[in-house]
């Protein structure tokens, strides 16, 4: 928070209404982890190491129960992760969607090849 510019910190502090609603909904929510294995998509899940252990623990279960989930961790970030680390974040979200639209051939040093086989 420290490290933050004031003019984030500003707008993290506007939105505090948002996320207290958010956090009603959440208590308010009567799903059942087993409901994860059965999202058939690609599953992309982002967690911060320095986050509080239960964040931590609920990140992992989702991880382990959503059949084709990616868990991609950042040792040195919390739970703002998205907010404190956002190029990486993105990068890690551009690289899921890609695999998810190409596969894993998209992945490869020769991208461009990967994309024309897919549009091919």
């Amino acid at each position: 928070w420290s490290q933050m510019p004031a003019e984030r910190r500003q707008r993290l502090v506007g939105q505090l209404g948002a996320v207290l609603s958010n956090f009603a909904s959440e208590f308010a929510e009567t799903g059942h982890i087993a409901e994860c294995a059965e999202i058939s998509c690609p599953v992309q899940l982002i967690m911060g190491l320095q986050s509080k252990a239960p964040v931590q623990r609920v990140t992992e279960m989702i991880a382990e129960t959503v059949p084709d989930a990616r868990l991609t961790l950042f040792a040195d970030a919390g739970h703002m992760v998205p907010i404190s680390h956002a190029q990486a974040v993105n990068e890690a979200i551009a690289r899921h969607v890609s695999d998810a639209e190409y596969g894993s051939a998209a992945r490869s040093q020769d991208r461009a090849q990967a994309l024309r086989r897919w549009v091919a």
